[in-house]
């Protein structure tokens, strides 16, 4: 049919090209903006799989008679790039989190993608804070999948903060979990997560700082030179938008340098 359909517009001396998506599986050679393209085109698939789910997922939760559910799943898309589906629903709506597995040269990575149809922005937690995290945590029974999984598993309500390094444009992040404190930092449409520390690691006023966090008195600090993107992603993240006159204090700064 395509061959008839090239001779027919050849007539006309119109060329006719056959066009398509590249999709790939990543790799370790990727760098994080690859990395995120490739997740995002990995993704629609995983939207598409959880509307063509829910309806066998809302028939399952009327005939249980319970209020929400979950259940983890793992799926493995067309690139061989594999998810964890994290899925939580009730009798109305489905909510996933959406976690893809890859590999660089020093162990496992994991990104996990949130926001809504029209914006989706990415968790990307490195190779040395899943290293850190079993280290600290004393889950070195645990393969490479399995501590993913129990990170996750256990990773609790999320609340974070940001602090801009002054005068260079660099934004940290604070993320309070339910095992400790995650450090990152924040890039146009990725939150790179570094290093994992427990509680019983930091010292008093950081712990100070946590509690700020917790309680949500600690906000989100951004200058007036961030871009649009991350001004969306920090709303995404439900920020609170302040101008630079409003300079976190100075036990906040103690967290400035974290990544080890």
């Amino acid at each position: 049919m395509l061959a008839r359909l090239c001779g027919f517009f050849s007539c006309f001396g119109t060329k006719f090209v056959s066009v398509r998506k590249t999709f790939s599986m990543i790799v370790a050679s990727m760098n994080l903006d690859e990395i995120r393209h490739e997740i995002m085109l990995d993704y629609k698939m995983i939207v598409n799989k959880m509307d063509g789910l829910y309806p066998r997922l809302r028939r399952e939760i009327l005939r249980s008679g319970k209020k929400v559910m979950q259940r983890s799943l793992d799926y493995q898309t067309r690139q061989y790039n594999k998810w964890i589906l994290r899925l939580t629903w009730d009798k109305k709506n489905i909510g996933c989190e959406s976690i893809v597995l890859y590999f660089d040269s020093v162990g496992v990575c994991a990104a996990e993608v949130y926001g809504n149809r029209k914006i989706n922005l990415i968790n990307v937690y490195h190779t040395h804070f899943f290293q850190r995290y079993r280290q600290r945590t004393h889950k070195e029974n645990l393969s490479q999948e399995e501590l993913v999984k129990e990170f996750f598993e256990k990773r609790g309500q999320v609340k974070d903060t940001v602090i801009q390094r002054p005068g260079s444009g660099i934004y940290l992040t604070i993320s309070v979990l339910s095992e400790g404190v995650a450090f990152g930092q924040l890039l146009p449409g990725i939150h790179l997560m570094k290093t994992f520390l427990p509680f019983h690691m930091l010292k008093p006023c950081q712990m100070s700082v946590v509690e700020q966090i917790r309680n949500g008195d600690a906000t989100i600090h951004i200058s007036n030179e961030m871009d649009e993107m991350m001004v969306r992603q920090l709303r995404l993240r439900g920020a609170t938008i302040l101008p630079d006159s409003e300079f976190p204090k100075d036990d906040v700064m103690n967290f400035q340098e974290p990544f080890a």
